[in-house]
């Protein structure tokens, strides 16, 4: 996979998870994770853990989870898995996923299909937090540190002088 040629499960693989529903590849992958046995499920929860910081609650035995937690991951972040899971054990996932009897009912349009990666959704832009101070201040130092702290200081009270 250095060379940049990709193997034809891989291939196959990343067909499926762009082209095929969310719910088709979910199955799918409860399928290939039963047949993948608990210790390379032991081993891919690991993996995802510390590639998607997520998937603490759940064990290896939890199959529709993991399936999920694969299946969502990779429609978000496209290329993520792919490209942070260990070759192997990829490969192995993708051939079982492939393999399928529903891998091998979703390879519609295989044929056709171009390769090419989905456009990443762009980030979305965070609203402004009006609650703040800080953001309201716009000035500079050049009144020193004396007046820049006391525009963050408690509004004076008025009256009686708690």
């Amino acid at each position: 996979m250095g060379d940049g040629t990709e193997p034809e499960v891989l291939r196959r693989y990343r067909h499926l998870l762009r082209t095929a529903a969310l719910d088709w590849q979910e199955t799918a992958h409860r399928r290939a994770l039963t047949d993948l046995g608990p210790s390379a499920r032991a081993d891919l929860l690991g993996e995802l853990r510390v590639l998607l910081g997520t998937g603490y609650r759940f064990g290896p035995d939890d199959i529709h989870h993991v399936a999920r937690l694969v299946v969502r991951a990779e429609r978000r972040a496209p290329g993520l898995l792919l490209a942070g899971l260990d070759p192997d054990l990829l490969v192995r996932l993708a051939g079982l996923v492939v393999d399928s009897p529903i891998g091998r009912m979703l390879v519609a349009g295989y044929d056709i299909w171009d390769g090419t990666e989905p456009p990443r959704p762009e980030d979305p832009v965070l609203p402004k937090d009006h609650h703040q101070r800080w953001q309201h201040w716009q000035g500079g130092m050049e009144d020193g540190w004396a007046a820049y702290f006391a525009r963050f200081a408690a509004p004076q009270s008025r009256g009686r002088g708690y």
